[in-house]
């Protein structure tokens, strides 16, 4: 805020332009959290300019019990804690930060799929897990990440893959996909299963 700025500058009513340390003060402003760069220049008689540029927060880093923003080369910018930027990508697990942006980036060029994701979690330092906004967890292979998503777009197009019961998408698997279904689902196909096996067993025993 410009209360913030002013009191790194550090003006207490009386303080003489001609002595005063613009380089000191531009140093001070710009070991703010938010702030990129900064600029003091002195405006003779008596005024000074301060130009600020401010960091972009890129995403939202989740790693143990500390919450940040951070730039997109992984850099912390301060604790989470304003709702303004609930919309950013959350990525969760040590050293994601540092490889947040080459998650982000690859999910730009499937952008139905990245409208669902919840939160990108880094398993291993390696691969990604894509937890959706249905419960359903993707889990995509550490090489090949690409592919693997155009393939999942391609079964959500064709089956609405988002729409059924199921837990994990498993795409580590360079020519498979392994769609683990949920309990729920399990147990209704247990069932009709069981209830088929229930009306042969009767056609067969009326036929005898």
């Amino acid at each position: 805020s410009e209360i913030d700025i002013l009191q790194e500058l550090g003006l207490d009513g009386g303080t003489s332009l001609i002595g005063f340390d613009t380089e000191a003060a531009r140093r001070r402003i710009q070991n703010m959290p938010w702030v990129a760069s900064a600029q003091v220049t002195k405006l003779y008689p008596g005024g000074l300019s301060v130009k600020v540029t401010e960091k972009a927060a890129f995403a939202v880093w989740q790693h143990q019990d500390k919450v940040a923003l951070i730039e997109a080369d992984g850099k912390e910018i301060a604790p989470f804690g304003d709702e303004r930027y609930l919309g950013l990508p959350l990525i969760v697990g040590e050293g994601a930060n540092l490889k947040a942006r080459e998650i982000v980036q690859a999910m730009a060029a499937f952008p139905g799929i990245a409208s669902q994701v919840k939160a990108y979690a880094l398993v291993g330092a390696r691969r990604w897990d894509l937890q959706m906004k249905d419960g359903v967890t993707l889990k995509l292979p550490e090489k090949g990440a690409g592919a693997a998503l155009a393939a999942v777009a391609k079964l959500e197009a064709e089956q609405g893959l988002f729409g059924r019961d199921i837990e994990s998408v498993d795409m580590r698997i360079d020519d498979r996909i392994i769609v683990q279904i949920s309990q729920d689902a399990l147990a209704a196909r247990d069932a009709a299963i069981k209830a088929h096996e229930g009306k042969k067993k009767k056609k067969a025993g009326a036929n005898i």
